[in-house]
Formats: structure tokens, C-alpha cells, sequence
């Protein structure tokens, strides 16, 4: 380096070519107004010292300035300011400086410099930086000789004193400049004209403006922090939010809400213009910044709600380089949204820019934002943006910081799940948009409330991953899940719209990784990703969509049976005994159910050992059907705390002890253990025999000890094996447990709205021919006795009906669940032709339905009627036609005119045995049913189902007592007449004192008005369409044999079936009769448990 100074100083041979440009400047500065204060620094008594910047440092130094190097030589004044800033007076020893140490310099522009120390330990560094300027330099070599008292110290970089804002360059240009910031500056690239509208419409732009702040100079806003994101950073950003660069450089929305999330600015009491104020130096320790557009741009209600700003960490301990940490708006991920700042302190016209190593989710990345830039999930979103799900997209699409609702977790599913769902339960997703109850439904049963119990909008802190093995969460489903408890009659239950996640241990996966799954009421998804970021709420994606547990989506016993080809024939089975209704409701208790269904395969293995035909065992053995499906039909008895009574807990095998016992439907008919057993399958070698592992085997349900054919000729192996429909049926290759929404694992069945549907691979027999229950009304040959409170009482011999017997405490007992069979011989009256048309009725007498001869009447009367109107009735009418229902009777009368609903109301329901016709002298057995709770009733003649009443006109009848204003409450049951007893009826005064407010009473009857024109008439058949109702309940003139009533006595066993088991002399059940309903149920009936399961397990056997 010459000497400049005209002293005769020399410096190392190392420098003379690194320094040429630094030497420039000190030939420039002593032909300028700073000259003397360089021959000042040369001629110096006391020692000073000079900063030498090496060549490369200014070239590095032109590209921040935005001048080239001649500009800088040309500008005397910035050189005057580089150069004066460079002399420092005193000595810089790295052995005698401390962290912090001032050093004075000969600039007014920058008085002093700072000194820190960043390496202690053998050799110590230094780096020099000046609080009014936005470089740090690194010190190389120190006590370089220049002149006599005037030493050199070698640099990295210049120190560029404060110059006007506009002499650097601008935000854009530096991105450009920054290999590292790439992605940073396409991502300011494609929002460039976001940018500017957002600027115009933020800071009231008068005119057109071509170019944003960041690109054009010119445009001042206000100066401010740019916290730029590095490539590195957007890498991570694309990982963690598992959004793709392609769909979030799409969205310019988005894309500049990230950009303007960082860009913040200082308010309060420092200037916000001044350039200095965002120097890492001039940050306090814990810096609030407000961002860019926060009550605009970023926020959900601009102009009402401005976001939280951002916290900025500042380690100030450290003089330089200083550790920073910005802190953005909480998300639902398990990850900080924080950001570390790599490099800091590069100068721009506008404000200051620092490179940060994470990109910082804003605001707008909300969970509806999420969603919609997934393109695997956009059935959903499409779904979630249906007008019905208007409240709850605002919801999700606000911030949780600002929004005015509550945080929510949604379990999105894919595309693909949707899909195979909606053609599961028969839809197209065009439909299904037609539908919007349907929509909201889906919707909202994928999504869950985080409202805390107090109410309070308090976020809940889920994550998966971090919960117990099971969690469960109550979804936003708002729909009425009802549950009939009485006719006509239905509460709400909260019981079905919850879900759980559970966690277990995944043996495939290194480390045994956790599996995470979402079980709904209906069928199970797992996660294919968890906690997905977003401010509005977590986010899971699964594979499966969940069915919602409603009457139009969801999926009864019967719709799953409909939907597995391998249990065709036990579905047809079904439907020829008319079980169909029973299946869709809660039609064997007043629980759920659990089915044990053999498949095709097993039913095809029956058939064969029997040597018999599908076609001829329904023909020939209705009665051995049924005994069979009701053996492999489990109904529970559901009793709930009231703190438990969202707890849903379907039975699973998996969860079964060995020995378990499972009480069957069948076990209510008949007086011996019809039961069946949980056993594990066992390996045996040898005389030795140990359980298989419960997840690896198939476990057993175990039956009575049963024959092998229809004859009862020799004992067979009665035991199942719990198997997969999908392993069932290999070949159908949409029976995928991975993809189809139906299938589950083997242990936990098939779900549906009311109870499990098993798959096994062998049809279980039950015993045939056993001994009947006790009913609770017997009559046989003239004999009568009645079954109450575990106590058999015998009525007065009655050989020749009618004969009325008083039964206290009826309709308590009776409740609404009824069952009457009786073995009669038909005597026709002779008052008609049944061969006679009604078209040749000049010269015959047709029968036509008005006249019937009773069989038994239970109950009743309606008041002020000619006859027992109201009761239940068996009758035959003088047809021939056997049917059940309530005796005809006058119901209600208005005097208003008939376009107003006035007139006579006429109730006349009752169920004909179609297909059947009585003839004289023949004996036939009919079995009939009143269930007010399904609204199901049905006659059976000889076996075979003859008659279902249509539910809504049967539903208009309610098996109650009615006021009892003229002696006309009977709890009796008379056989062989409609009448229970000569007492006279009473005079016919005003019809309407018989729904008088009575003490103590309540009204039973439908008080509504009739529509206009219309006779609550169910016709007897086709030929008597249109005829009047039955209106003579005449006596029995044929021969009543037997007749057995059963009734609920609180414990759902009031419904018979056909069935094989014979009817012995009446006897009294033993204390410890375990299939009695009236002693053993009880207890199990008296004791509330937390949980659900299949009757109760009477001891377990030890190992």
C-alpha cells in the first residue's frame, strides 16, 4: 500500500495488493475536505488506529450501497464518511479490549464503535460494529504498522457509516442478491401485484402505482423489519404444514399473508421512521412488533379484530452478534411457531432485513385454508362449503387467537374414502350435495368441539400422539338421536354422536411406532397424518370416512346384513320370517344387539347334513327356524350412570373373557339355558393344550350340546369361529380392510346404529323341543293359571268359555309389549255364505267382515261404548280372516265441519293373517304380537308369519289404560267373547267426558283431529277394501284348547316367536333358575353398570 499520509510508514507485502481500493480512497480523501483529519491521524502524537478494508469487502460493500466502485470514488462525501469513520483514536489489543468496549472515532456520522468478543479460548476474536450502522466486521490482523504512532487493523468488511435510506437498495434487490433467499424472492415475484393493491387500498395510494414498496425505493411506508424466510426455511415449512410449494405459490393470498406476517414494524414511543430502529442492536429484550396488515390484510374482520403481534426474543447479554427469536400466533401443531434469526442487519431503502431459518404460519393459514389446498380432500372441503355449513366454515376459517367461537379438531377424510363410503351405502356424491341435511350431517360428524365442560370457549390443547390410549371426544353432530322408550314417544340421546382415538402399538413399524385410529359408532378410520397445523384448530386426515350414526346415513343391523354378500342366505332367511323390522330397530330389547351370523358357506353345510333344501325347511320348519336365528341373536340390557352416559361400549370379542355366558333371545322362551359360550381357541400337541394368542386366533362361540339332524339321531360339534367378511369373501376385492368403510377388525364386527354384527363360520343350534317359559297367562283345557312375582295361582276351573279372569296390576305388567297364542277349532256361524260373491249376492248372503267371533280380549274399555272398544282382541271375522288388534271403537267426535277436521273418528286397527282362511272344524295355532314400542304387529297362524300392520296406522293405538269414568277400567282377560262381563255399559251422554280431567289420571288416547274424510280403518283384505270396520264381537262358538299371554314385566320379554319348545303344566320357577326373566334378569336388571355387555357372566374359568 503507498503511503498517502507523505510519511515514510511501510506496511506488510500481504496487503500492498488486497487494499488497492482502500488506498484509492485515501488518495480521494486527501484532495477533499477530510484531508486534515487524515494528516491529523498521520502526525499524531498518541497512538491511533486504522481500519484497512481488503478489496473484496468493498466489493461486497457497492452491492448493499447499490453504487458501484467508481460511484463511491466520485462521491467525495462518502468517502469522507468511510474513511473518518475507519480512524479510531487509541489502540486496538485484542489482549487489553473487553466485550463492549467503545472506541472512538474521528466521524461525526459514527462516533463510536463497539467491540465483541466472540472466541475467548486460546486465541481470542474480535468483531467491530457500529450502533448507527448496518454492517459487523470481523477483525483479521491487528497492529499493523503504518506511521509512528498511526497502527493498521485488517478488516472482513466495511463499515458503512448511515447514508440516505435511498442510496440502498431495495428489498427485492437484496432477495435477488441472497442465493439463500430464492425462494423468498419468487415468492415476492408472484405477489408483486397482490402486494400493490394491498398497499394502495392500506395506505391510501392517490393514482395508479405500478410497483410495490419492495421493489420500488421511491414508495415509503414507513420503514420496518423484514424478517425474510431462507431457502432451508420454506423446505421446512412444506414438511410441516404437508402442504406442497406448488399449492401455497398458487394461492397469492397466502402466499403474501406470510410474507406480511414477518414484516413488522415498531409502535410506541420509537420512531418508526427511523432506519436504526430495527437494527438487531436496538431490539429490546422482548420486542413486540405489530405486523403489516394486521387489522387489515391478516385479519379475519378487518377493520374489528387486529391480530395478536409477534414477540421478538433478544438474547441481550450478547453484544454481537445478537441471538433473536420471533415467536408468531399459537397453532394447533406440536411445534413452535418460531423462527431463529441466521443473519441480520442487511440495509434496504425501506427498512432493515433479516434472514430467519423457519417461516412463521400466519393467520390465514386457518383450518378451512388447509383443507382447500389439498387436493386429495376436496369432497370435503366442497361439502364444508355447502350454504348449511355457513356458521360452521366461519368458524374454521377464523384464527383462534380472534375468533369469537370456539376452536375445533377435524378429521378430514380423502377423496377416495368418500367415495368408497357413498357407494357403500348406495349414494353419489351429486345426490348427496342435493341433500343438505345429509351434507351437514357428514360434515359436522367429522368434525368435534373443543368447548371445555364449563362452557367456556377455552381451547383445548389436543394433539394425537400426546393423549391416552383412548380419548373420547363428543362431535358437533346436532342431530335428534332418537331412542323410543314408549310409543309414539322419543327422547334425545347424546350417546351415538360421540368419537374416540385410540392408540396401539404398531409390531410392523421399527420401534413398535404407535398406530393412531378414530372410531366412530358405525366403522373405524386410521390417520394417515395427525396434528396438521393450522390457527383455527387441529386437523387429522383418515382414511375412511366415518358413517353418521343418523336414520338417513346411517346403518341398521339389516343395512349391514343387505351389504355383505356372504350372509345372503341368513338375510333371506330373515325376510321370510319378517324379522326385517326387528333388525333396523332395538326390536329384541331395550338395548342393542349383538349378531352371530353364519355365512352362506355354513348355512350351504346345515342344509347338506340334513339332507334338505333351503325351499323345504322354510316350507316345513318356520318354528325350527326361528329358533335357530333367535340362538344366534344376543339383545342386551342397557343401564348407564348418568356421568357415563355418552359412553358407548359396543361388545368385542377381543374384550370376552373365556367361559363367558351370553344370554340369547331364545333363552326368554324357554325354561333351560339356552346360552352360548366365549371360549379362546386352544393348540393342543400331544395331551398338552395352550390358548393361542388372542390376537392371532379366531375366537369360538360355543352352543348347547345339539343333534345332528332335524330327528335328533346323534350329537354334533356345536361351536363357531368368529371370522372376517373380508376373509369370508377373498374374491370380492372391494371388501379391502385397509379402504372399505364396512369392514373392521374380526374382533370388534360389523357396527350399526343398533348393535354388532358378527360373521361365523358355522351355524350354532340351540336345544329343540325344550320346555317352554311359564306365560304369564296360561289357560289349558278348561284350566287357568297366572305367573306373578315368581308365583304360580290357579284360577276356577272354566271348561266352556267366556270365561273372564282378573289379572291385578295388567297393564303394569303388560307394558307395551304383548304376546297372545292360542290353539283354537273354527265354528262358523251360519249368517253367511263364505263361498257367496258379492256379485251374486241376490241370491247368496257374502260375508263381509262386520261380524267376528272373539277368541280373547285382553283389557280395555273405552267408555261409554256399545261394547269393550279399545281392548286388544283375537277375533276371526265371519270370512274366515284371523286377525289382531284393538277392538273397533268410537274414538273421538267434533261438530266442526269436515273441511275442518270435523266429524266421527272411528278407530278400528288391527292386523289380518292373510293367506289364511278358518273353515269349519279345522284346529289351527295362532300366535299374535303388540309391540307399541317398534310399532311392529304381527300374526303367526300355524307357524308361519300371516300379517305385519302397517306401523303408522297401528301406531295410533297405545295399549293404556283409559279413564275409568263409568266402571269401564277392566284388567282382565276374557276368552271367547269381546265383553268382559253383563255390568251394564252405561248411558251414552257426552262423548267428550271420557277424556275428562279424572284425578290422578292421564290421557292415553291421540286427542288430535282425524283429516278430513278419513276412518283409522286397516281393510281386512282387497276383496273388503273400502267396507266398513268390524262392528260385532260376538262369542266363540268353536273350541278354545289353549292360550298363553306373556307380558313385558319391565323385562323385555313380553314378544314370543315360533317356536319348537312345548308347553308343559305351569310350574314355579327355582330361585336360582338362571333363564327365569322374572328372578335372574331381574338382579341383573337392579344393578347399574357403567358399561354395556351381552347379559351376564356367571363365572369365568380358571386357569
Amino acid at each position: 500500500m503507498r503511503n498517502s499520509f507523505g510519511t515514510n510508514s511501510s506496511v506488510d507485502e500481504q496487503f500492498e495488493t488486497s487494499a488497492d481500493f482502500f488506498g484509492a480512497l485515501i488518495d480521494v480523501g486527501m484532495a477533499s475536505r477530510c484531508a486534515g483529519t487524515l494528516q491529523t491521524a498521520a502526525t499524531a502524537s498518541e497512538r491511533v488506529t486504522l481500519l484497512i478494508t481488503p478489496d473484496d469487502a468493498f466489493e461486497r460493500a457497492s452491492l448493499i450501497m447499490n453504487k458501484g466502485l467508481e460511484e463511491i470514488l466520485k462521491d467525495e462525501h462518502l468517502v469522507c464518511d468511510i474513511l473518518e469513520s475507519s480512524i479510531i483514536f487509541g489502540s486496538l489489543d485484542p489482549r487489553d479490549v473487553q466485550d463492549g468496549t467503545q472506541l472512538n472515532t474521528a466521524s461525526s456520522t459514527v462516533p463510536r464503535l463497539r467491540v465483541s468478543i466472540v472466541q475467548d479460548v486460546n486465541i481470542r476474536k474480535l468483531k467491530i460494529y457500529s450502533d448507527a450502522g448496518p454492517t459487523v466486521a470481523d477483525v483479521f490482523a491487528t497492529d499493523i504498522v503504518v506511521c509512528s504512532q498511526l497502527r493498521g487493523v485488517l478488516v472482513s468488511d466495511l463499515l458503512i457509516p448511515w447514508l440516505a435510506p435511498d442510496l440502498f437498495p431495495s428489498v427485492f434487490k437484496i432477495a435477488g442478491y441472497l442465493p439463500q433467499l430464492s425462494k423468498t424472492m419468487e415468492a415476492l415475484r408472484v405477489t408483486e401485484s397482490f402486494r400493490v393493491m394491498f398497499e394502495s387500498n392500506e395506505y391510501k395510494y392517490d393514482g395508479s402505482v405500478a410497483k410495490s414498496s419492495v421493489v420500488n425505493c421511491a414508495i415509503n411506508n414507513g420503514f420496518r423489519a423484514y424478517f425474510l424466510p431462507s431457502n432451508r426455511a420454506w423446505r421446512h415449512f412444506f414438511l410441516k404444514t404437508e402442504l406442497t410449494e406448488s399449492a401455497v405459490f398458487a394461492d397469492h393470498a397466502l402466499l403474501l399473508s406470510i410474507l406480511l406476517y414477518t414484516e413488522l414494524q415498531v409502535q410506541g414511543d420509537v420512531a418508526q421512521d427511523a432506519l436504526m430502529s430495527y437494527l438487531s442492536t436496538s431490539f429490546d429484550a422482548s420486542q413486540r412488533l405489530r405486523p403489516v396488515g394486521a387489522s387489515s390484510f391478516l385479519s379475519a374482520f378487518p377493520g374489528q379484530v387486529e391480530i395478536p403481534w409477534l414477540r421478538l426474543q433478544v438474547d441481550v447479554s450478547r453484544i454481537m452478534p445478537r441471538y433473536m427469536k420471533l415467536s408468531g400466533i399459537s397453532t394447533s401443531s406440536r411445534f413452535e411457531n418460531t423462527a431463529q434469526v441466521v443473519a441480520s442487519d442487511i440495509a434496504s431503502c425501506t427498512g432493515v432485513v433479516h434472514v430467519i431459518d423457519h417461516v412463521l404460519i400466519p393467520p390465514t393459514l386457518t383450518a378451512f385454508r388447509q383443507l382447500s389446498l389439498r387436493r386429495d380432500l376436496s369432497m370435503f372441503t366442497e361439502m364444508l362449503r355447502a350454504p348449511v355449513n355457513s356458521e360452521l366454515l366461519l368458524e374454521l376459517d377464523t384464527p383462534s387467537e380472534s375468533n369469537v367461537f370456539v376452536d375445533s379438531i377435524v378429521f378430514a377424510p380423502t377423496d377416495l374414502a368418500i367415495k368408497l363410503t357413498l357407494t357403500y351405502l348406495g349414494w353419489s356424491f351429486e345426490d348427496l350435495l342435493q341433500q343438505e341435511a345429509l351434507v351437514e350431517q357428514f360434515v359436522t360428524y367429522h368434525v368435534v368441539g373443543t368447548r371445555s365442560g364449563a362452557g367456556a370457549p377455552e381451547r383445548l390443547q389436543f394433539r394425537v400422539g400426546f393423549i391416552r390410549d383412548q380419548q373420547q371426544l363428543t362431535t358437533r353432530l346436532a342431530y335428534p338421536i332418537l331412542s323410543k322408550r314408549s310409543a309414539n314417544t322419543f327422547e334425545g340421546t347424546p350417546i351415538a354422536k360421540t368419537v374416540r382415538v385410540l392408540s396401539a402399538l404398531d409390531t410392523k413399524k421399527l420401534l413398535f411406532a404407535p398406530r393412531y385410529s378414530l372410531q366412530g359408532r358405525l366403522n373405524t378410520a386410521q390417520f394417515i397424518t395427525t396434528d396438521v397445523p393450522s390457527t383455527s384448530g387441529g386437523i387429522g386426515i383418515i382414511n375412511g370416512a366415518l358413517i353418521p350414526p343418523t336414520a338417513e346415513l346411517g346403518l341398521s343391523l339389516y343395512d349391514r346384513l343387505w351389504r355383505t354378500p356372504t350372509l345372503r342366505v341368513f338375510r333371506e332367511l330373515i325376510n321370510v320370517l319378517g324379522l326385517q323390522r326387528e333388525f333396523r330397530v332395538q326390536g329384541f330389547g331395550n338395548g342393542d344387539t349383538t349378531i352371530f351370523a353364519p355365512t352362506n358357506a355354513a348355512w350351504f353345510a346345515l342344509l347338506s347334513e340334513w339332507t334338505t333344501t333351503q325351499e323345504d325347511l322354510i316350507g316345513s320348519s318356520t318354528a325350527l327356524l326361528f329358533d335357530i336365528i333367535l340362538f344366534m341373536i344376543a339383545p342386551r340390557t342397557e343401564h348407564f350412570l348418568d356421568v357415563e352416559r355418552e359412553t358407548y361400549a359396543p361388545w368385542q370379542s377381543k374384550d370376552a373373557r373365556d367361559g363367558d355366558e351370553i344370554i340369547t333371545a331364545l333363552s326368554v322362551y324357554t325354561s333351560s339355558a339356552n346360552i352360548m359360550r366365549f371360549g379362546a381357541q386352544q393348540r393342543c400337541i400331544g395331551q398338552v393344550c395352550t390358548p393361542i394368542n388372542a390376537f392371532i386366533a379366531a375366537p369360538r362361540i360355543i352352543g348347547p350340546t345339539a343333534s345332528s339332524s332335524i330327528s335328533q339321531s346323534a350329537p354334533r360339534a356345536n361351536f363357531a369361529r368368529i371370522i372376517s367378511p373380508v376373509r369370508a369373501c377373498l374374491s370380492l376385492l372391494i371388501f379391502n380392510a385397509h379402504i372399505n368403510p364396512y369392514v373392521q377388525d374380526m374382533s370388534t364386527g360389523q357396527h350399526a346404529l343398533n348393535g354388532e354384527l358378527y360373521t361365523v363360520d358355522k351355524v350354532l343350534l340351540p336345544r329343540f323341543h325344550d320346555v317352554c317359559r311359564t306365560a304369564d297367562f296360561t289357560y289349558r283345557r278348561g284350566h287357568a293359571f297366572e305367573l306373578s312375582e315368581g308365583r304360580i295361582r290357579r284360577f276356577g276351573q272354566c271348561k266352556s268359555p267366556p270365561c273372564s279372569y282378573t289379572l291385578p296390576g295388567l297393564y303394569g305388567r303388560a307394558g307395551l309389549r304383548i304376546s297372545v297364542e292360542a290353539v283354537v277349532t273354527y265354528d262358523s256361524l251360519p249368517i253367511c255364505d263364505p263361498w257367496c260373491l258379492l256379485i251374486t249376492w241376490w241370491w247368496c248372503i257374502p260375508c263381509t267382515g262386520l261380524i267376528a267371533q272373539t277368541v280373547a280380549t285382553i283389557g280395555g274399555c273405552a267408555p261409554y261404548q256399545t261394547s269393550c272398544g279399545g281392548s286388544l282382541v283375537l277375533f276371526v271375522t265371519d270370512a274366515g280372516e284371523v286377525r289382531f288388534g284393538a277392538q273397533t271403537f268410537m274414538d273421538s267426535y267434533n261438530n266442526s265441519p269436515l273441511e275442518l277436521g270435523g266429524g266421527l273418528r272411528i278407530v278400528d286397527v288391527s292386523v289380518p293373517g292373510k293367506g289364511f282362511v278358518a273353515r269349519d272344524g279345522i284346529r289351527f295355532k295362532v300366535l299374535c304380537t303388540y309391540d307399541g314400542v317398534s310399532n311392529t304387529t304381527k300374526i303367526y297362524i300355524n307357524d308361519k308369519l300371516r300379517g305385519i300392520a302397517d306401523p303408522y296406522t297401528m301406531g295410533q293405538f297405545v295399549f293404556q289404560p283409559f279413564y275409568n269414568v263409568s266402571g269401564n277400567l277392566h284388567e282382565k282377560i276374557t276368552l271367547g267373547n269381546g265383553e268382559h262381563s253383563s255390568d251394564p255399559i252405561g248411558r251414552p251422554s257426552d262423548l267428550l267426558e271420557m277424556y275428562g280431567d279424572a284425578p290422578g289420571t292421564t290421557s292415553a288416547r291421540d286427542r288430535t283431529l282425524p283429516a278430513i274424510g278419513h276412518f283409522a280403518v286397516y281393510e281386512a283384505s282387497p276383496l273388503f277394501e273400502g267396507s266398513q270396520p268390524t262392528q260385532y264381537f260376538l262369542p266363540w262358538t268353536g273350541i278354545i284348547h289353549d292360550v298363553f299371554v306373556y307380558f313385558d314385566n319391565g323385562l323385555y320379554q313380553g314378544i314370543r316367536y315360533p317356536s319348537t319348545c312345548v308347553h308343559l303344566e305351569p310350574r314355579e320357577p327355582e330361585i336360582d333358575d338362571f333363564t327365569n326373566l322374572v328372578t335372574s334378569r331381574r338382579r341383573l336388571q337392579t344393578a347399574v353398570v357403567p358399561g354395556v355387555r351381552i347379559g351376564a357372566r356367571r363365572h369365568r374359568r380358571e386357569n
